[in-house]
């Protein structure tokens, strides 16, 4: 093929393609917008008797463990029983401890509530990427509060042992009568997470705060947790055009 040909025939195909374009073939191309992760709130109220449970008599104040007055805290007298399966007594570091599991669920819709996403209303999603996570948190309790795990689940769920829900990240230990913000630690692998649950933006998910607040004997719990989760993330759309 001589040099000649080989310019008469990629002028041709270029010919060609112009054509097909010119036919109305689809061509796409991607827009990249920074959009802000809704915010979430949770709180944590001593007077909330569905989240706040401690035994009808308090949690034992006396010393606990081997050679003490209670060798076990679910039995701390003579005739004396705590039913542990619903308060959780244990005896640690030699005080009898309750355990209480709280676990908050709270919906998501980035479609519905993220005004961002109504620029870009029926786009294809190519990409999304995590940037932050932020909480702030005011603590009136008169408790520390341990780290508070962060997770996604799907809409349906109200609790981190949903076999669908993936932890996100933490917010770091939180002390008694304290105010903080700043990031939540994030875990590794959290911006794909976060993109599996986000990518379908017009399907809701969950949001789950989750924790083990530790209240020892003596110590009677009063005050409130409140605490917001927001942050923001970038999203990539194939914006689809038409040539004519």
């Amino acid at each position: 093929m001589t040099m000649r040909s080989s310019q008469v025939i990629a002028t041709a195909a270029g010919a060609a393609g112009a054509l097909v374009l010119g036919c109305g073939l689809i061509s796409g191309s991607l827009t990249t917008i920074t959009f802000g992760i809704p915010k979430k709130m949770y709180s944590l109220d001593t007077t909330d008797g569905q989240r706040w449970k401690t035994p009808p008599g308090g949690i034992p104040a006396q010393p606990c463990g081997a050679g003490t007055p209670i060798a076990d805290c679910c039995a701390p007298a003579p005739g004396v029983t705590v039913d542990c399966q619903s308060y959780p007594l244990a005896c640690e570091a030699g005080t009898c401890t309750l355990g209480l599991r709280v676990e908050i669920p709270q919906s998501i819709n980035l479609g519905m509530e993220a005004p961002e996403f109504k620029r870009v209303e029926g786009q294809s999603v190519a990409a999304i990427h995590l940037k932050a996570i932020h909480y702030d948190v005011v603590n009136n309790l008169n408790v520390d509060v341990p780290p508070i795990d962060i997770f996604l689940a799907p809409s349906d769920a109200t609790s981190s042992t949903h076999p669908g829900a993936r932890k996100l990240g933490t917010v770091p230990l939180l002390p008694a009568g304290m105010s903080s913000r700043g990031d939540v630690v994030l875990v590794s692998g959290a911006k794909e997470i976060f993109a599996s649950f986000a990518r379908s933006y017009t399907v809701p998910f969950t949001v789950i705060a989750a924790t083990t607040v530790k209240v020892k004997g003596g110590t009677t719990p009063a005050g409130r947790l409140d605490m917001t989760i927001d942050g923001e993330a970038q999203v990539e759309f194939t914006l689809a055009s038409v040539t004519d």
